[in-house]
């Protein structure tokens, strides 16, 4: 038995409860956005339909002391457009949702974090207040 498929459009369509606002997860974090995010943008790990966290960018990861957790990277991960994914991309992207101006950012989510660096290539420590 095989599967049945319909034919391909181009076209992707996401059933969603209400149309989201933006694209920029930054921006504006609400149900609708951040539902679409998913279907659009990586994290660094993801939880799975039990709750139990899963690799997403990061391959692997580790307490380090009460405010420190160490990420390592993926060294296959690339943009869209080829080019490689770096640690210096993840810190830009959280440096944007802490400083971005809204009402109702993704701050909210980043808030905690004190600093984000890279102790050696393909390695992300982020240090929480």
């Amino acid at each position: 038995t095989g599967l049945a498929q319909a034919a391909a459009s181009g076209q992707l369509r996401i059933g969603m409860a209400a149309p989201p606002t933006t694209l920029d997860p930054h921006l504006k974090s609400n149900a609708p956005n951040n539902a679409l995010a998913t279907h659009i943008y990586d994290t660094l790990v993801t939880n799975d339909e039990k709750s139990i966290s899963r690799p997403g960018l990061a391959t692997a990861w580790r307490v380090v002391d009460d405010t420190h957790w160490e990420f390592d990277l993926g060294t296959d991960v690339r943009f869209s457009d080829g080019e490689p994914l770096t640690v210096d991309d993840i810190v830009v992207s959280f440096d944007r949702a802490n400083t971005i101006e809204s009402t109702a950012s993704f701050r909210t989510y980043t808030r905690n974090i004190k600093s984000i660096t890279s102790p050696q290539t393909g390695k992300l420590l982020i240090e929480t207040k």
